[in-house]
Formats: C-alpha cells, sequence, structure tokens
C-alpha cells in the first residue's frame, strides 16, 4: 500500500512538472527541462534502488527548480511554451502609452493657515 500511494505521488509530481515545461513561458526552457529530468532520476533512482541515481536526481532537480523560481521573480517572460510567447509589442505598447498619458491628478498651490494650539483648549 505504502509504495502505491508513493508511486501516485511521483505521478502527480511528473504531471506538475511536464505541465510547467510545457505551458509556464516565466523561466528558460532549460532549467525547466533540468527540474523535470532531475525528478525523473529521482524516479529511476527509487525503482533501481540505487543511491547515488536519487542523489544525482534530486540535486538536478533542485538546480533546475531554484533557477525556475530565481527566473519568475526576475520577471523573465520571453520562454517558449506550448501557447506560444507573449507579445512583445503589446507589453512596450502599453507600457508606452502609460508613460505618454497626461496626469489625471491636479495638485494645487499650497496655502499657509495659522496653527491653532492645542494648548489653549486643554487649559480651559
Amino acid at each position: 500500500m505504502g509504495w502505491a500511494v508513493l508511486y501516485i505521488a511521483f505521478g502527480a509530481v511528473a504531471l506538475w512538472l511536464l505541465s510547467e515545461v510545457l505551458l509556464q513561458h516565466k523561466a528558460r526552457l532549460r532549467w525547466r527541462l533540468l527540474a523535470f529530468f532531475g525528478f525523473l532520476g529521482v524516479v529511476a533512482g527509487v525503482l533501481m534502488p540505487s543511491v547515488p541515481v536519487i542523489a544525482v536526481g534530486a540535486i538536478a532537480f533542485a538546480v533546475g527548480q531554484t533557477y525556475v523560481t530565481l527566473s519568475f521573480r526576475r520577471g523573465f517572460s520571453e520562454g517558449w511554451a506550448i501557447g506560444g510567447r507573449p507579445s512583445v509589442k503589446r507589453r512596450r505598447k502599453s507600457s508606452r502609452s502609460a508613460r505618454a498619458a497626461e496626469p489625471k491628478l491636479q495638485v494645487s498651490d499650497v496655502e499657509e493657515e495659522p496653527v491653532k494650539e492645542a494648548a489653549e483648549g486643554a487649559a480651559a
């Protein structure tokens, strides 16, 4: 029963990583593939019972996922995905129009007002 649960968990993680490789464009394909094949190395090491294979797979998975996370946090968005690349022109166009737009907030001149003493009200 325990092995069945482990294999089901392996299948779920493998599907998640495969969907990340195919659909996510916010990280380089090489790092997504490194994480995916590293995980497959862990699975192969468990099936063969080989600790060195598990270790190499775990290291590859960790390095790949670390670089995927760093790419995502840095704002990388030019990667390959099944849905195609995001339109660079559309992003640049919207940012250019946002810069060129007139500000909608108007600031009036600063006026000087006399300061009322709080101590006068408290003493009375």
